[in-house]
């Protein structure tokens, strides 16, 4: 209706002479609400494809849901002699010396960030990509399941329904209060768990969070079962350049992260430890991408 009155007035204008100053007002007002009309009639279609994508997800996970259960099912305790918080700070500072120096204040932005606006930074209820992550992550559970990045909530919304007693969670933010599930304060480059523990792995936007992204994937290749699935959730920026720790300049390219994800470059990397089984992308501007990867076989 509002574009219709200023295409009325622009009519009645055309047709009176030295309104010329008028009709450029009119013909601005026009392009906003234009400008407005499209910002909404996309947000429209925007909510309409992520219902068909939940819909999608929802087949899809009932489909494939794995019905067996494990014998191995409880995450095992933590190695003897695994490195401490301090410790794991100090052999990351030593590996990636340059990149650790900016990284490391990091923490405490995030840490900040998390406890102030948890609704945009944590997988909590209510936030509708980790609800369909939590979809998608469901074909996929079964046994001992480690979270890389759990968060500080008590439990990710993506795993609200998996028994806490199989969950296994890691994060350099201390949570406010205890998880229900076996917590380490750590570090995805250096895990505690023995090779081969978890049947099901999780990052769901942690990893471009990491120092040393090729040493975390290493890590999460060894506690994985070989039979096992690494389900991970990850955001692109298209044009993002590849991520080197060991640059001789390595800049934070926001106020968050070091790096950002583009498809191509994290594709390749996975590649060197996992082989990618299943897929599912949003259309943009939502640009999460979800994975199943299964572990690359031993050379």
């Amino acid at each position: 209706m509002v574009v219709e009155r200023s295409i009325n007035k622009l009519r009645r204008l055309a047709n009176v002479p030295n309104e010329t100053r008028e009709l450029l007002r009119v013909i601005e007002a026009l392009r906003q609400d234009l400008g407005a009309l499209e910002t909404k009639t996309a947000a429209r279609e925007a909510r309409v494809l992520l219902e068909m994508r939940r819909e999608t997800l929802t087949t899809r996970a009932l489909v494939y849901r794995r019905r067996y259960e494990d014998v191995a099912a409880v995450p095992p305790p933590f190695r003897a002699g695994s490195l401490d918080y301090a410790e794991t700070l100090a052999a990351l500072r030593e590996a990636a010396p340059t990149a650790y120096e900016v990284w490391a204040p990091l923490l405490d932005v995030n840490a900040t960030a998390y406890a102030e606006h948890p609704g945009l930074n944590c997988s909590v209820d209510g936030h509708e990509l980790a609800e369909l992550f939590g979809v998608f992550v469901r074909a996929h559970l079964r046994g001992a399941v480690l979270d890389v990045g759990c968060g500080p909530q008590p439990v990710p919304v993506y795993l609200r329904d998996y028994p806490v007693e199989r969950i296994a969670g890691l994060d350099p933010i201390a949570p406010p209060a205890p998880h229900p599930f076996q917590y380490w304060h750590g570090f995805a480059e250096h895990m505690p768990w023995p090779d081969r523990s978890f049947k099901c792995a999780i990052a769901a936007t942690s990893l471009d969070h990491v120092l040393i992204l090729t040493k975390a994937l290493k890590e999460v290749r060894r506690v994985l079962d070989d039979d096992g699935y690494f389900v991970l959730w990850v955001g692109f920026v298209p044009g993002a350049p590849k991520y080197n720790p060991w640059a001789s300049v390595v800049p934070k390219i926001d106020a968050f992260h070091l790096f950002h994800f583009d498809r191509p470059w994290l594709e390749d990397v996975l590649a060197e430890e996992f082989i990618i089984e299943d897929s599912f992308g949003f259309h943009p501007p939502v640009n999460s991408h979800f994975y199943a990867l299964r572990p690359r076989p031993p050379a």
